[in-house]
């Protein structure tokens, strides 16, 4: 898988044309693929760092359609890789993003190595609001996933609009705005810092009055931490705690 992720591209050009075998999806069971190595070299660390020379590595793997675009990463150590799709969408590279979709990708949460945290948890929770929508209404992202860890998409979230398209769609339904993450105990509402966020959910139904882990609402924990613009949206929406 080497020249997968150094960015050979000659190297991976002859491999394809000699070698029209040559497993491109690893044993079953493997920590990964040559997608994932592609896509996961492309995308870098954030934007700024998306390498020209990989994404057109990962365009010459998924034009042999020889490979699974939505190949599972069963021993993968990192939740961000667990798919070509999840690697992509966790490091904001929209052009991958775009090409994994086009190849017939989909977001899945059905594997437990990646703490069940779907592509579209990792948009959201790394702030690419943009990918998160285009995750939602061309790869068939659940807006209902949850993590093992008891983190909802709400608890993701970063923008209002984002946060208002993902409670039309039924995030927030049966009990999920108000849902509370395992280790911290943490609504949506514990965890947002933005007031229009905040407004937002409150009007879908958040309760204020839930505690966490540490015995507080999200009232007192926004006072704690100084979310002025939070406080001030729940002091108009009548008593707090």
């Amino acid at each position: 898988m080497a020249a997968f992720w150094t960015g050979q591209e000659a190297v991976v050009e002859t491999l394809l044309a000699y070698r029209p075998f040559i497993n491109l999806n690893g044993p079953t069971g493997s920590e990964s693929n040559a997608l994932i190595e592609a896509v996961d070299t492309h995308s870098g660390s954030c934007p700024s760092k998306h390498n020209p020379d990989t994404f057109r590595i990962v365009k010459l793997l998924l034009e042999t359609r020889r490979v699974d675009v939505n190949y599972v990463a069963h021993k993968s150590s990192s939740y961000e890789r667990n798919t070509a799709l999840s690697a992509a969408a966790g490091r904001g590279d929209v052009e991958s993003v775009n090409l994994l979709i086009a190849a017939g990708a989909h977001d899945t949460n059905s594997n437990e190595n990646s703490g069940n945290k779907t592509a579209l948890h990792q948009a959201l929770c790394h702030g690419y609001s943009a990918i998160a929508r285009l995750l939602i209404e061309e790869a068939g992202s659940d807006v209902s996933a949850i993590t093992e860890d008891g983190y909802t998409c709400l608890h993701h979230v970063r923008d209002v609009e984002t946060c208002r398209l993902l409670l039309r769609l039924g995030a927030g339904a049966e009990g999920r705005i108000n849902g509370q993450t395992s280790r911290y105990g943490q609504t949506a509402l514990h965890r947002t810092s933005d007031g229009e966020i905040a407004r937002a959910l409150l009007e879908a139904g958040a309760d204020m009055g839930i505690r966490n882990a540490d015995g507080e609402t999200a009232f007192f924990s926004a006072v704690q931490v100084w979310k002025s613009k939070v406080v001030k949206v729940m002091l108009t929406f009548g008593k707090v705690r």
